[in-house]
């Protein structure tokens, strides 16, 4: 989908929602990036028809460092709309942000991008990002890696990085780029892809030259596959 972004062969479409192109990008960003730059859409000014004064509270914890008071203030709040986006993404980076809860959040995280996908059109041959949630992707994946789910750690971490990049988010966060290259060529490593992890690897060290997360795989790589010539 992009240099960064290695979907799945078998979706051949990307919907992105909630996002539209950004009218101020200028050329020359545009040529940079390889695709029209995005800008996530407002957020809907109401966010839960009962408790969106606990939701900012949440996030004024959040801000704070505050993260089991931010999970907490949402208990009410998730018992009684379950299925609520905003509220299962406030939840979830609450306990992602916490020393012992942050196993928690996996299943908070699995919830939410299940439902996001469903209701996003997802399929088969559909791959949707869905820009509102950009950072869940991201944070799914690392879970994944930690459960050894790698196949689907490396679509999340996929998405993240197809939807960042459209933002032009990670030339000013380079060390979560370097972070995101170098976790998909751990993923293709542990999925047996060389070809794939050595892509990975060598995009890393071209923009990350001193990393030696990735050279540790590229060193236990086969030899590069032979590109056979046909007889004219």
């Amino acid at each position: 989908m992009t240099p960064d972004a290695v979907l799945p062969y078998v979706k051949n479409t990307l919907l992105k929602e909630h996002a539209s192109p950004n009218p101020n990008a200028t050329a020359k960003q545009i040529a940079v990036a390889g695709q029209h730059l995005m800008q996530p859409d407002p957020l809907p000014m109401e966010q839960s028809a009962t408790y969106g004064s606990a939701l900012a509270a949440s996030r004024a914890a959040y801000a704070q460092g505050q993260f089991n008071n931010a999970a907490t203030r949402l208990t009410a709040g998730l018992a009684n709309e379950t299925q609520n986006p905003f509220l299962l993404f406030q939840y979830a980076r609450a306990l992602y942000a916490t020393e012992v809860r942050k196993p928690e959040s996996f299943v908070v995280y699995q919830q939410l991008i299940r439902s996001l996908d469903r209701d996003n059109g997802e399929n088969d041959s559909i791959a949707t990002i869905d820009y509102w949630f950009l950072e869940a992707y991201w944070k799914l994946g690392t879970l994944q890696m930690d459960q050894a789910q790698w196949g689907p750690a490396a679509y999340n971490i996929a998405r993240f990085l197809a939807g960042a990049a459209s933002l032009n988010e990670l030339t000013q966060e380079p060390m979560l780029y370097e972070q995101a290259l170098g976790y998909l060529t751990e993923c293709y490593f542990k999925l047996n892809e060389p070809e794939i992890c050595r892509y990975y690897g060598t995009r890393t060290l071209k923009f990350f030259p001193k990393n030696r997360y990735v050279k540790a795989y590229l060193a236990k790589l086969p030899p590069p596959m032979a590109i056979k010539r046909l007889r004219p």
